[in-house]
């Protein structure tokens, strides 16, 4: 560690880099509005099919299902399993 020396940088190295960190700044600015209004669509879009889904699921909850007539007909009931 004795033997080394401090890093020298160009002198215009200060001078590109702000000028880099400007340009990023100019082209990142479009795209930040096109992400929250995909992620609110998106967001809406998953809330509508959830509630359509839940609303159709409580039309045929008083229904007998498939599984629930095959369970009967096969006299698979979990009581008669465990005992």
């Amino acid at each position: 560690l004795e033997h080394i020396q401090r890093a020298k940088a160009d002198p215009f190295f200060y001078n590109r880099l702000e000028a880099r960190l400007n340009r990023s700044k100019d082209r990142a600015k479009p795209s930040f509005p096109w992400r929250i209004a995909a992620a609110i669509a998106l967001a809406a879009a998953v809330n509508i099919f959830a509630l359509i889904n839940a609303w159709n699921d409580s039309e045929y909850a008083g229904e007998i299902t498939y599984l629930d007539s095959f369970a009967e007909e096969y006299y698979l009931d979990l009581a008669d399993i465990y005992d």
